[in-house]
């Protein structure tokens, strides 16, 4: 397949979506790596240096992150942290692996799986049981808590869906 790229825009004509959409990603790759350096710095606490050598002598993959500490550290990151896990948590996780391969090359090498973050403390509002779980807490961070009365699997009912374009005449498959 050719690789086509469209021709430039002329002088004073509006800016195509495609370079909307590369300005955005270009904001979240900047504010995800002030995150990433915030992050870094905050793993310097000694009681995170404690959990990091703890993680290279267990050989363990997960660190635990309390809301009390990254709240008294910055109030208003954690309070982003809760309304917008999604941009937060990846920047926290690499910086916990680039701490890592600091700490112990081999041990950062020999990992078999990625590097994960967990949150414990006070979630405030956003600690609900199951039946507390509503629309206003989509793609936010929550601490459900419950006991489980009855489980079952999830047999999904549509597997592969198709979508017609009639304007250029695509079919998308998902």
């Amino acid at each position: 397949m050719a690789d086509v790229t469209p021709p430039p825009a002329p002088a004073g004509a509006a800016a195509p979506a495609d370079n909307n959409a590369q300005g955005a990603r270009n904001r979240v790759e900047q504010i995800q790596k002030n995150i990433e350096l915030w992050m870094t710095n905050f793993l310097q606490n000694p009681k995170y240096k404690e959990k990091l050598e703890e993680m290279v002598a267990n050989k363990n993959t997960r660190m635990t992150i309390d809301m009390k500490d990254l709240g008294e550290s910055d109030q208003a990151l954690a309070k982003r942290l809760m309304k917008d896990p999604c941009l937060y948590i990846q920047p926290y996780e690499r910086a916990v692996t680039r701490e890592l391969q600091r700490l112990d090359t081999d041990f950062a090498k020999e990992m078999k799986e990625p590097i994960r973050i967990g949150f414990q403390g006070a979630f405030g509002r956003h600690h609900v049981t199951p039946r507390g779980l509503n629309a206003s807490l989509v793609s936010s961070l929550v601490c459900v808590e419950g006991i489980v009365a009855k489980a079952t699997f999830v047999r999904p009912k549509l597997v592969r869906s198709c979508y017609y374009n009639e304007s250029n005449g695509n079919w998308k498959f998902s």
